[in-house]
């Protein structure tokens, strides 16, 4: 993770959906979905079992993508794009194979209509 965060660089609009981990890679930068797949990606070629997260971080208004690790029996939470270990700041939304299975926004409309989502998270302390 570290070495990936001095190496690569974040800019938006580079890359899309459809950018896989390798054309990322190659560009050498992109958004929190590019950092995860790629971190995704070196970790399964050293077969160290993982999983993409998309969820909400604290203070952003914006959906965020992480990975979670699998080390000594438990799942370990690393956010690549921001260098650190997932904290509090974070919260988790879903969790899958890759982007693909955590799409946060889909679905199928038939005719003419118009659409606007709204995601927002509350968090409290009981």
């Amino acid at each position: 993770m570290h070495g990936l965060y001095g190496t690569f660089q974040y800019v938006q609009h580079v890359t899309d959906i459809y950018t896989t981990a390798e054309q990322a890679m190659a560009l050498g930068k992109g958004v929190c979905q590019d950092y995860s797949h790629i971190l995704l990606s070196l970790c399964r070629m050293e077969n160290i079992p993982s999983r993409y997260v998309v969820g909400m971080l604290i203070g952003e208004g914006l959906s965020h993508a992480w990975v979670e690790i699998c080390c000594g029996g438990r799942w370990i939470a690393l956010d690549p794009t921001n260098n650190l270990i997932v904290d509090d700041s974070h919260i988790k939304i879903s969790s899958g194979r890759d982007y693909k299975d955590c799409i946060v926004n889909q679905g199928v409309f038939v005719g003419q209509t118009k659409q606007n989502q709204r995601i927002c998270v509350s968090v409290s302390q009981l």
